[in-house]
């Protein structure tokens, strides 16, 4: 009764020591100028850092169930909405002799029982394949963080840990579940697209991402020199 909070400015009466959180959505991370307007009582101005960890305008949504993919880059929470823009696969690019990986990301609408990633192979020019051997299908697991060391971290789990799959999985549903799919191509690997599929199975749920890689047609040197 003692202050009244408006869209764009925050009014307080003479006297009024207290106001309450005020909702202030913005568009993108960065660097924002934030300025409270007090009229007579005060005026504040300062600078918000939102961290790319809230950054949710990547990715691609490959099943309406909630299976989406995202590059190798992004530190995905748990909480992230699913993306807008819809893709038909996703894809890798590698040359030979090389490792390359993307994030595949389920988010049931449901808890899963006995989930299971598979990949059979994918079929490339003139009958070339990638072994399913050359796919690899590890978990990311999230770290609980309490106390971030510098600006970009987050009081959040951060994703981070890539555990090898043991055995099904047991996924919660409404979160996101990151998985990191790596793909390794051999010194002679003929060059030109590989195209095959994820299927993901789990008691009363089953759902096919497809899978394509780009293979470049130069080797990378054995020994790595960064």
């Amino acid at each position: 009764s003692d202050k009244s909070v408006h869209r764009d400015r925050l009014v307080l009466k003479p006297g009024a020591n207290s106001f309450p959180g005020i909702p202030c959505p913005l568009a993108e991370p960065g660097r924002h100028a934030l300025k409270i307007d007090g009229g007579d009582a005060f005026q504040l101005a300062m600078e918000c850092l939102v961290p790319e960890y809230f950054n949710s305008s990547y990715g691609e949504l490959l099943d309406d169930s909630g299976v989406w993919w995202a590059s190798s880059g992004w530190k995905i929470p748990k909480t992230r909405a699913l993306p807008v823009k819809k893709g038909d696969a996703l894809r890798i690019e590698v040359a030979q002799n090389e490792a390359e990986a993307a994030q595949l990301v389920l988010h049931p609408p449901k808890d899963l029982a006995n989930a299971r990633l598979t990949c059979a192979g994918l079929e490339g020019p003139g009958g070339a394949r990638l072994t399913p051997e050359r796919i690899e299908i590890l978990r990311v697991r999230h770290v609980p963080v309490t106390m971030p060391t510098d600006s970009t971290g987050v009081v959040a789990p951060w994703p981070d840990p890539l555990p090898p799959i043991a055995g099904p999985l047991e996924l919660a549903g409404g979160e996101n579940h990151p998985f990191w799919v790596r793909v390794k191509s051999a010194k002679d690997t003929p060059a030109g697209e590989y195209k095959g599929t994820i299927r993901i199975e789990a008691d009363g749920y089953h759902a096919d991402a497809p899978l394509r890689v780009r293979v470049f047609g130069f080797a990378l040197p054995d020994r790595m020199t960064c």
